[in-house]
């Protein structure tokens, strides 16, 4: 079936169709718009008599239409099928559209629901229209280009630029704007017709969400700014989205003590997933806790880090029991407690959601000020005489952040969709690559031996040094939960398979300098990433590591290192049926990652079967030093049982080896001999890692 849209020609009458002329929920026949359309363009009789001039013109409305696309055939991918979704329209220097579709059976949401929720995996299109003129004469007529989305791959595929011309006609009673509703036809890159579109308005707002604060009874819930004047619905009312606060839990269940591990944060905000239905809302998770072992401030975790699927990314966490540092650049807050200062535990509740939203710091782009995504060090640092921190917060987000939650893909800012910081370096709105690469730092990465058994992490340590003559800003701490370090492993004869750490502590600020010939540590324990195990064959594996920093002109930067590891094969049945076991089980890298994580079942049984055998045993020794040696929820810590698994041959990293140590000290009462002796292998092990003195220090810091 080809057909072309008729040139238009400007005339004085306006075509009508009866909403019980609708053919479906809301379309009419093909030919009926073609019909419509003629009219419309002075090449078929009018439809009705003429109107004046000033009747002809009809300016689209701001806001949020739903959308429904009938495809004709062959494109039609099964009969009764059809697209539904959104399209997003503001006014400035002409009007700004963009739109997803998702694959429906007949049925449509209610429009007088408002902006609508679909389900995820239904998820198919991203639409995003050229600027066009929001006043039309007769017909709406506007271009876009539709990227088509594999769920498989996580990748786009461009089809091209498609034309839709469209005519309004009386909306179907449902539907809140009578005079804000259009049907057309929608043509591809040939000008063949492919199907007919609607579209009606539905909503001021282009978004909507749902934000649920749970906390503990001493934790205040992150809901405003000192004076009132600021909530989760103004701040977010700037970028057009709906923000309502939901009724939630008040008195969580305190865990084990004051302060939460990662486990304990995962295991909760896995519980508060449970209970949402992420394709019928957008419902993102705030907990308020007393404090976090992880981080100061915040954290949150990235959902895409690994293939498991119990990783959330809709949920963040805030210490309410930070004690600000007693610093006059934090101004009237030095000194407070977190969650005492309205201003500040506020604006970090937002940046914590905007990281949920697919949002990176803007310094790593560039475009840091006081708004929204900056680091609240920096922040702090940018406060005058004149203007201190807190009053110099500004209460929104950058412009280019703005417009990319307004536009972006619903599939890049919905709750569960895509990896976090996807959205800067995927097609179709991936940011221009402005890092640059750096020859005044050099990254080396170590392996902590020199073959690792097949079912093992393989762990390395990535030491950065200034090679430079300058000072250079960098991270005061190195870490890979800060999001400073990302990167590849390359199998014998595969691709490259990407890393990133599940734990993210997201407020961590850039706020430091590496000196000339200063060097930094940080430790990496890699099994799986989101294309699932890393070391699957044995064999030689290129690591490739990138650290990501921000330079002295605000930019981002980067530095790039390698290394060779070798993954020796099973040698003994019952070796190679342990590392069939630990490779089969996406949760165990949660656990890995977590230190610990006694509410995710498969990982604790693939983390004992792994000690079961001789072979891999060390390697995950501090991975089940750190889960029983820490308390989770209602169970204390088993220090003992803790103590008894470290042994000589323990491997590790030195960041964990300092908290194996952490943990033990802590909790040293009743197993005195077991963790003397479990500190002393610690210590053995300490001096092969890539800063020795560091981590020696650390452990002696930690009795």
């Amino acid at each position: 079936m080809s057909r072309t849209i008729p040139s238009s020609t400007v005339v004085d009458t306006t075509p009508t169709i009866e909403p019980a002329d609708l053919a479906g929920p809301e379309l009419p026949r093909i030919d009926a718009i073609e019909a419509l359309l003629a009219a419309a363009n002075g090449v078929a009789p009018p439809l009705v008599a003429p109107a004046s001039p000033l009747q002809a013109f009809k300016i689209l409305r701001q806001g949020c239409y739903l959308l429904t696309f009938r495809p004709l055939p062959p494109t039609l991918p099964l009969p009764g099928l059809q697209y539904a979704g959104t399209m997003r329209v503001e006014h400035g220097t002409g009007a700004h559209g963009s739109g997803d579709l998702y694959l429906r059976g007949s049925t449509r949401p209610d429009p007088r629901g408002g902006v609508p929720s679909f389900p995820l995996a239904d998820y198919r299109y991203y639409l995003m229209a050229k600027t066009f003129s929001p006043v039309a004469h007769r017909t709406l007529t506007f271009t876009f280009e539709r990227h088509l989305f594999d769920h498989v791959t996580r990748t786009w595929s461009n089809q091209g630029e498609f034309t839709a011309q469209m005519v309004w006609v009386p909306a179907p009673p449902a539907f809140p704007d009578a005079g804000q509703f259009l049907v057309g036809l929608v043509t591809d890159p040939m000008g063949i017709v492919t199907g007919s579109l609607s579209m009606g308005w539905v909503a001021d707002e282009l978004r909507r969400m749902t934000i649920e604060i749970d906390r503990v009874a001493v934790s205040e819930p992150p809901t405003g700014d000192s004076t009132g004047t600021e909530t989760w619905s103004s701040v977010f009312a700037r970028s057009k989205w709906r923000a309502d606060v939901a009724a939630s839990n008040t008195n969580l269940t305190q865990p084990s003590g004051d302060s939460w591990s990662d486990a304990e944060l995962h295991a909760q905000l896995l519980a508060s997933r449970d209970q949402n239905d992420l394709n019928a809302e957008w419902r993102y998770m705030i907990l308020a806790v007393r404090r976090l072992d992880s981080t100061e401030r915040g954290i949150m975790f990235d959902a895409f880090a690994t293939d498991s699927n119990n990783v959330p990314r809709e949920g963040a966490a805030l210490s309410s029991h930070w004690v600000i540092p007693n610093d006059p650049q934090w101004g009237t807050t030095a000194g407070q407690r977190f969650g005492t200062q309205a201003d500040p535990y506020f604006r970090t509740a937002v940046h914590e959601l905007g990281h949920a939203l697919n949002l990176i710091h803007e310094e790593s782009e560039g475009i840091a000020g006081t708004t929204f995504m900056t680091t609240t060090p920096t922040i702090v640092a940018a406060g005058t005489a004149t203007q201190p921190f807190p009053t110099n917060i500004t209460w929104d987000f950058h412009p280019t952040n703005k417009h990319r939650i307004k536009h972006w893909p619903d599939i890049y800012v919905r709750p569960g969709g895509l990896p976090f910081a996807s959205a800067h370096t995927t097609t179709p709105l991936a940011t221009a690559d402005a890092v640059a690469d750096r020859d005044d730092i050099r990254v080396d990465v170590i392996p902590v031996r020199s073959s690792f058994p097949i079912g093992a992490p393989v762990r390395v340590e990535v030491r950065v040094t200034n090679i430079g003559i300058d000072p250079l800003p960098f991270p005061t701490r190195l870490r890979y939960e800060g999001g400073h370090i990302e990167g590849t492993v390359t199998a014998p004869g595969g691709a490259p398979r990407p890393f990133r750490s599940i734990v993210r502590c997201l407020d961590d600020g850039a706020d430091g300098y590496l000196d000339p010939g200063e060097s930094r540590v940080a430790g990496l324990t890699l099994l799986r990433g989101p294309d699932g195990p890393l070391f699957a064959t044995s064999g030689s594996h290129a690591v490739d590591v990138a650290v990501l920093f921000t330079g002295h002109d605000g930019l981002p930067a980067r530095a790039r290192g390698s290394a060779a590891v070798w993954v020796d094969h099973a040698a003994r049945a019952d070796h190679a049926e342990a590392a069939a076991r630990v490779l089969a089980s996406p949760d165990l890298s949660v656990v890995v990652a977590l230190g610990g994580g006694d509410h995710l079942d498969d990982g604790v049984s693939a983390l004992s079967d792994a000690l079961a055998d001789s072979t891999l045993h060390p390697h995950y020794e501090v991975t089940e030093a750190l889960r029983t040696g820490r308390p989770f929820q209602d169970r204390a810590a088993l220090t003992a049982d803790a103590a008894d698994v470290v042994t000589a041959d323990v491997v590790a990293t030195g960041d964990e080896i300092a908290a194996v140590a952490r943990a033990l000290a802590r909790r040293r009462s009743g197993a005195a001999d077991a963790v003397r002796t479990a500190m002393r292998s610690l210590r053995a092990a300490a001096a092969g890692t890539a800063d020795a003195r560091d981590v020696t220090d650390r452990i002696d810091g930690s009795r």
